[in-house]
């Protein structure tokens, strides 16, 4: 069978209309399915999203009352799609390769015993590409191996991955089970990887013919755009998080310094009220990106 048939693209959106709208039209010209979950969004922003996605058969828009959160979100979408492959991505992610499915296709030729496929994430924000990375454990302690773009080969291979940005085989979910719905936004791949470090590590395939950029577009007024952002970097959240990690791994989370600092960073980066000033320099980054990758 045809890989546009055996994978679809799935998307968690919650609020932020147009980015969602952005992500979707990246994807369209690909052929596959895509499956939309509203996670509880507004009305104001459910209706935008939905009058423009009804007019595609290959896309399917999904629908829950409240918020179910990403864990629980993701959960929904893999529960309800049945195809092998799931191309996860947040609707703040946009598709920069053209040809993304014909070298996704023969990255799984080449690597069929590989469960997760991980394209490269450019971070407007950070203007920079992600790195990637493995986790371990040391003296009960969970650990980052950040790996160089330098050193990323064809046999390269990795144990965690980005949850919303990431071609996932569905058979790592029956291996190792759903994501752990207490987790919170990031927590979840963390999660993820430790199960399979207790047990068999994920064998996750670096793809970097795949680019994707990701945008946190500082939120206009609009209230519930607003609301989404202070849900996302909420201090309490990503606390509750750690905690279960230690609960339920007896391991102590890395960094914990950083992600308080990254939080504020955020904060500030998508504050309504540096609309104009943040909106300039993201332009600046964005322009600066595409330059670099002609």
């Amino acid at each position: 069978m045809e890989l546009n048939k055996r994978l679809a693209v799935v998307i968690l959106f919650f609020e932020k209309a147009q980015q969602t709208i952005d992500c979707v039209k990246s994807f369209l010209p690909s052929g596959v399915n895509i499956y939309i979950l509203n996670n509880g969004s507004s009305k104001r922003n459910s209706n935008s999203v939905e009058r423009f996605c009804e007019q595609y058969a290959r896309v399917t828009v999904l629908r829950s009352d409240k918020n179910l959160g990403v864990s629980a979100g993701r959960n929904y979408l893999i529960h309800n799609t049945e195809e092998e492959f799931l191309f996860f991505v947040d609707n703040d992610i946009v598709v920069k390769t053209d040809n993304w499915l014909e070298i996704i296709e023969d990255a799984i030729g080449r690597k069929p015993d590989a469960e997760v496929f991980s394209p490269r994430m450019f971070n407007v924000w950070e203007d920079r590409f992600l790195p990637y990375f493995s986790l371990d454990i040391i003296d009960n302690k969970m650990v980052y191996r950040y790996m160089a773009e330098s050193e990323c080969g064809p046999d390269t291979r990795v144990n965690c991955f980005l949850g919303g940005a990431a071609i996932v085989r569905r058979k790592l979910f029956e291996r190792l089970g759903v994501y752990d719905e207490g987790m919170f936004v990031g927590f979840e791949d963390y999660e993820l990887a430790l199960r399979g470090i207790r047990t068999e590590p994920v064998f996750c395939a670096p793809v970097q013919g795949i680019v994707l950029f990701h945008d946190h577009v500082p939120v206009s007024r609009n209230t519930f755009d607003t609301d989404a952002v202070s849900a996302r970097y909420d201090v309490s959240s990503h606390e509750d998080s750690i905690k279960r990690i230690r609960v339920k791994h007896g391991v102590e989370f890395f960094n914990d310094k950083g992600w308080r600092k990254w939080l504020e960073v955020q904060q500030r980066t998508v504050s309504p009220g540096k609309l104009f000033v943040t909106k300039l320099v993201a332009f600046a980054k964005k322009l600066k990106a595409r330059i670099c990758l002609q």
